[in-house]
Formats: C-alpha cells, structure tokens, sequence
C-alpha cells in the first residue's frame, strides 16, 4: 500500500458493485476501517448520501473528515501552507458544537437560508468581536465548500454581518505598573524572564525554546528563530517568515543576562521549567505569569487570608503575605486585589511596542522588531494617542510655529 501525496494510505472496497474508499494515517488503520466499513455494508448500513437533504450536522461531520482533518499537522512538522494545528482543528468542532449545530444542526442543508445563519451570528449579541469573527469564519467555509461541492446550488453565508461585539484591547502597561513589575522582578524566581519579555517584546511561545546560544551578549543580539506549538512542547518555526529576526538587548539587561548564563552550554535552555532542564509549555508560561502577577498583586498592597488573619505585605513582609489566597469581592464582601483586571501577559510586549514609538523608532523598523508579517499590525499600536504623545505633538507645533512667527518690529521713535 502506497501513502498518498497528501500523506495519507487509502484502501478500497468493492460491495454490491459499489466501490467504497476509506484513509488512514498508516496502512494498519486504513485496512483497519476497511474491515469496518465491510461489517457496516453487511449489517445492512449504507455510506450517507452526499446530498442536499443531509442535515447541517450530518454535513459539518463529512466536511470536518473530509477536508479539515487531512490538514491537521504533526506537532512539530513544518507550518506548511494549508496546514492547521490541532488546536486550530479543535476550535472549529468546538464553534460547531457550541454555537452553530445548536441552532440549525437538524435543518437540511437545501433549506439553509442566509436568515438562518444571520440568526446563529445574532445569538452572539455582547460576545466577544474574537469569537463572533470565529463562528462566522466556520459557517463560511463550511457552505462554501458545501457549494463547490453542489450540495446546494448557492452559498448563504456570502454577506453575513456581525452583530454588536465587544472589542477586547490590549494596552501598555502604565508607569505605577511599570515600577511594580520590575520591583516584583527583584524577588520572583521568573524575574528575569519577565524583564526580558519587557524589554525585547518577544512573544511569550518565543521565550520558551530559546537556548544560551541564541544570546550574542557581545553584540547585545537576542535571534528569534523558533516557538512552541500551541498546546504542546513541541518546537516549530515562528508563525510566518517575519518571526525570524533579532531584537536588540538593552544595555541594562546585559550584566544579569551574563550572570544567569555564565558556564552554561550554548544548547542549554535559557528559561527552562524548575527541573532546570525541561522546556515550558504554553501551560508553563501561563502558570509563570499566573505566579509573578499575585506576587505583583501583593507587593502592590493586596490582602490576603490565611487562618483566619489578614495579612498584607506592607504589615507582614512579602513571604508571610504570600502565604493566603488573595480577597475577592465576591467572596469576601472586601476586595484584597489592587491589579487592573487587563493586566495581562501581552501587556509587555505591547508596552514593548509602544517604547518603540515613543523612542522614536520609526514604522518599518519597529514592525521588524515585533515581527511583525503586516505592517497594519504594528500601525494598530502606533496609533495609539496618548497624554505623552500629546504633549510632544504640541511641543512640536509651537516651536513650529515661534520658527514661523516674524521678528519683533523695533519701536518707532
């Protein structure tokens, strides 16, 4: 049996002068559901008719098998185009079981209207602009492939609109923050990880397979030429060509860099998991952040309980107020927590971004740096105005304008 182009060993079946095909990853497992498929064909069962009177859920299975599930990549392989990950695969099942297939799944396919469809958007009234774009971008594909495939004779999903969302925002981090996080550095075992993610705006997936040998503190070059697969601990390239590059490393990073990596092999791990040798997952990372943010939240002037006390780190010192769980309102009637509910992972490399522009760093350079694949993207944060920005707009116009203004007349005698 030989393996298809597309990677996959086909077997087929003859049965009551019908040819039947099925796939499979390997030659056991395509032999494996021919027999299965024989065993149906005997009981009685027929191969579903790939026809207009199919039930939206009984397409969204043959689709989701047919044209979706042989681009599911290895964790690893190489971000070929037209591939998915398996997590990008498992977000369109989730959006189909969650939204879609609730509200049309037992509606035949020749039946599905646009007002169908523009219904299952509306449901998500108040969601997220993310999720809403997600559902829809599901729906699309799922009725255009069912077009092309003349399972109905027009697609209704060409001019869908979104309903009225909510549009989350990524910010900077603000100057009180700035100070907290980098004291915060000074007694957290991930310090050091978060001050470079502050400081180069390397994405968090970017951090984790980096290596000692990917640091030219000489040069003061930080090379980005690798990540982490979404969901898992396996390391692929960056999400497009742009992700290659190098980041320059501030001058006052250098000195605890060549400490934290002095003696250590270039293929080392330079942020490994506690065991010293284990990369971070996704997880990982999370959880890191997830640590550093409640010390923050305490040095900050967060409460928390334990045994009955409330501790804080003014009164107590960092370590025994640590020992709690931090007050919520919901829970305590008393919110302990002083953190803005945004402050998030990314808000580093945003504020990165936004160092950038303040800098005076233009565009070009600065998408480079961030790595960005579409200039728009980077344009997206540099456009964001400011009080700063302000003040030194208006700082410029008026010594624009005092350069325009003409000399003083002398007075007349």
């Amino acid at each position: 049996m030989k393996k298809s182009k597309d990677g996959y060993y086909r077997a087929s079946l003859m049965y009551e002068g019908k040819q039947y095909r099925v796939t499979g990853k390997t030659p056991d497992e395509a032999l494996e559901k021919k027999a299965e498929l024989k065993i149906r064909l005997q009981r009685g069962e027929r191969e579903l008719a790939i026809n207009g009177n199919m039930t939206v859920e009984q397409w969204s299975k043959v689709w989701l098998e047919t044209y979706l599930k042989p681009k599911v990549r290895e964790a690893g392989a190489d971000k070929s185009g037209g591939t998915m990950t398996q997590k990008s695969y498992d977000m369109y099942r989730q959006k189909l079981d969650g939204y879609i297939l609730p509200a049309i799944g037992r509606v035949r396919m020749k039946d599905i209207t646009d007002v169908h469809l523009q219904r299952v958007l509306n449901g998500m009234n108040g969601k997220s602009k993310s999720s809403a774009g997600k559902v829809r971008m599901v729906i699309r594909a799922m009725f255009r492939q069912a077009t092309i495939s003349r399972i109905i004779p027009y697609d209704p999903s060409l001019a869908l609109t979104l309903p009225a969302t909510t549009q989350g925002k990524r910010r900077s981090l603000t100057d009180a923050e700035r100070a907290l996080l980098l004291k915060t550095c000074t007694i957290h075992r991930c310090g050091l990880w978060v001050k470079l993610l502050l400081a180069t705006g390397i994405r968090p997936g970017e951090s984790a397979p980096l290596t000692v040998g990917d640091f030219d503190l000489e040069r003061k070059r930080l090379s980005i030429t690798k990540d982490i697969e979404s969901g898992t601990y396996s390391v692929s390239s960056p999400k497009t060509s742009a992700g290659i590059r190098q980041v320059p490393i501030p001058d006052d990073l250098i000195d605890e860099l060549k400490a934290a990596l002095a003696g250590r092999a270039p293929e080392a791990l330079a942020f490994p998991q506690t065991d010293g040798k284990t990369m971070k997952s996704v997880t990982c990372l999370q959880n890191d952040w997830r640590s550093f943010s409640r010390a923050m939240d305490i040095l900050g002037g967060a409460k928390t309980t334990w045994r009955g006390r409330i501790y804080t780190a003014a009164q107590d010192g960092y370590k025994a107020a640590a020992h709690g769980r931090i007050l919520t309102e919901e829970r305590d009637g008393e919110n302990g927590s002083t953190l803005a509910p945004d402050l998030v992972l990314y808000c580093l490399r945003h504020t990165y971004c936004t160092d950038l522009q303040k800098a005076g760093v233009d565009l070009n350079t600065a998408r480079q740096l961030m790595g960005h694949a579409q200039i728009s993207t980077t344009a997206e944060i540099y456009t964001h105005v400011n009080d700063e920005t302000i003040d030194a707009a208006a700082k410029k116009i008026n010594t624009y304008k005092a350069s325009k203004k003409p000399p003083a007349q002398p007075p007349s005698q």
